[in-house]
């Protein structure tokens, strides 16, 4: 016989049909066996409204049950857990943008005035983040941020064009690069696991230690630690010395300091560090330590591809970058590349791929990359014909 409720095991939690066949057995045995209760009977609606009653009841009770339990707590329970660890659920951001200006004549736009948006998508706005000062006719770029903090908030490059806000002076806009995109406010289970992964940073002298206190830097992407414990040199780290490597993005959006605190922090007493970036870090006692390390080197790919079929160049070139991650040590895949053109809505047939590190790419063979490097896409590089 099942037990239901809290056990030795953990909560075992009344399923609505176990709800409605106890009931069920419960009047019958008090009533009489012969009782009829399904839908045409009065007393089988009164089981079935107590039922849908009930079946909450069971469902916030073992909610309640595995608040404290990381593995089991969910929606805001999971969220007040990890603030227990001092893990705080990100946020959705903004995306963020360089753009081209090109003026007429001398002008200036405040901070917040000028509002862009994405040829087509009226209300994928994004605003100048400062005072753009022209003092005569000419070209200024500009930091755009977008006005919606959402995983929507994505601009390809040239086609942040659209001036929402007509500016006299001001002749057109335009993205040559693709935004970096916004992000929805993170998923449940993404704060599970980083919560997992940020118990690392607790420790101090691991790898993962390490790892953990690095990547927990704002900007930083992803993080890769390299020990050699030996007493020689070994590819190219010297003998017992940490070797981090960062990727920050294109635009190093990670401060240098923050970095060479988060490695002093974590690595274990008196062991060097390696690489061709530096900083200060700061001890206990306010004496300054050096630290070093790597910035992933980027490798941009260029990705050449002939589709037949009725989809838009927008919609290939969108299924292209979804289907790369950019991370260290992540090589660009052809057999990715092309399964994604073939998912793409109204893609009959992919006739051609190739890609490359050049423009007008002619290989059919993946883009690897080493543990210190990054291959990147960006959709000013992909070049997508619709036979």
């Amino acid at each position: 016989m099942t037990t239901y409720g809290l056990t030795a095991t953990g909560f075992v939690r009344k399923t609505y049909e176990q709800i409605v066949a106890d009931m069920r057995a419960f009047m019958r045995d008090r009533i009489s066996p012969k009782l009829v209760l399904d839908a045409t009977t009065p007393e089988g609606n009164i089981v079935e409204i107590t039922a849908d009653e009930l079946d909450p009841v069971w469902e916030a009770a073992e909610a309640a049950a595995g608040a404290l339990d990381p593995d089991n707590a969910v929606e805001a329970l999971l969220v007040g857990l990890c603030k227990l660890s001092g893990i705080y659920r990100e946020p959705a951001t903004a995306g963020t943008v360089s753009v081209t200006l090109t003026f007429t004549a001398a002008t200036t736009i405040a901070a917040g005035a000028l509002l862009l948006s994405v040829v087509g998508e009226s209300s994928n706005l994004w605003s100048n983040d400062a005072e753009i000062v022209a003092t005569e006719a000419g070209t200024v770029a500009a930091d755009f941020t977008s006005t919606t903090a959402s995983a929507a908030a994505i601009a390809l490059a040239g086609t942040l064009t659209v001036i929402a806000t007509p500016t006299t002076g001001l002749a057109s806009a335009t993205n040559a690069l693709d935004a970096t995109p916004g992000t929805d406010i993170e998923g449940l289970d993404a704060l599970r696991l980083r919560r997992e992964a940020s118990l690392g940073a607790t420790g101090k002298g691991t790898t993962n230690a390490i790892r953990a206190g690095v990547a927990a830097v704002d900007g930083v992407i992803d993080v890769r630690v390299v020990e050699n414990d030996t007493n020689e040199t070994a590819g190219g780290i010297p003998a017992r010395t940490v070797y981090v490597v960062v990727w920050d993005g294109a635009g190093e959006d990670a401060e240098d300091a923050e970095i060479a605190q988060a490695i002093y922090d974590a690595k274990a007493a008196a062991t060097p560090t390696h690489g061709t970036e530096s900083a200060t870090a700061v001890d206990p006692w306010g004496d300054t330590k050096t630290q070093y390390w790597d910035r992933a080197e980027m490798l941009e790919a260029y990705i050449s591809i002939t589709v037949t079929g009725t989809a838009t160049e927008a919609a290939v070139v969108a299924a292209l970058l979804a289907a790369h991650d950019e991370l260290i040590g992540e090589d660009l895949l052809f057999a990715a590349l092309f399964s994604a053109g073939f998912r793409v809505a109204g893609v009959t047939n992919v006739t051609a791929l190739t890609l490359g590190l050049a423009p007008a790419p002619g290989a059919t063979a993946d883009i690897p990359a080493t543990g210190t490097q990054v291959v990147v896409l960006d959709s000013s590089r992909i070049v997508v014909t619709l036979a």
